[in-house]
């Protein structure tokens, strides 16, 4: 059973998102790769087609049995009403609709898969507010050209920048800024 709670039904964009919208209005951004469910970056405005959702997206559902799409409001307005999500297509027995969202198990989104293209585009990282510890989003970082700068927006050190960030010798353009990600962010704006 799908839970209510997990529907972005109050969530707003933060501070995060919009300067991530920034950046795209400045045509700063190839493509933003996100591990978040809740569509935020589509509500602060940023285009849909700059976005990747690796573990896809409360935007849209679709029925396991006849795949038709629902919209984000239609499931919201039935789980008001109903505990389970059911298709309403004529010609469909009642399949479950499911949200566009990854779970444990499940593939990833394709659009996910063809991230090598954009990587080696790409001539800065921004990797913000991340644990870098699911596969394969962790990877993510070592899918740059090795002469592009990384920038980390996080509270803790992750991923590569736990190697190379301290270490002079061996840092070839890894960047670091530790703390709030919002006070960050404020910074860099």
């Amino acid at each position: 059973m799908l839970s209510k709670e997990l529907i972005p039904f109050n969530y707003k964009p933060t501070l995060t998102h919009y300067f991530q919208k920034l950046l795209v209005s400045k045509n700063k951004v190839l493509k933003i790769y996100t591990q978040n469910i809740d569509n935020l970056e589509l509500m602060s405005g940023i285009a849909e087609d700059k976005i990747i959702h690796a573990h896809g997206s409360f935007e849209n559902g679709h029925c396991l049995e006849c795949k038709m799409k629902y919209s984000l409001e239609w499931m919201k307005e039935k789980l008001d009403k109903e505990n389970f999500l059911k298709c309403e297509q004529d010609d469909c027995s009642g399949g479950l609709v499911k949200p566009d969202i990854v779970f444990f198990g499940e593939n990833l989104p394709d659009e996910f898969l063809n991230y090598k293209k954009d990587f080696l585009q790409c001539d800065c990282l921004i990797v913000m507010g991340t644990s870098l510890k699911v596969v394969p989003f962790s990877k993510l970082p070592y899918s740059v050209k090795l002469d592009c700068p990384k920038l980390l927006i996080n509270r803790d050190l992750v991923g590569e920048w736990e190697l190379y960030v301290n270490d002079m010798e061996k840092n070839y353009r890894f960047v670091a800024e530790l703390g709030d990600c919002l006070k960050l962010k404020m910074k860099l704006v």
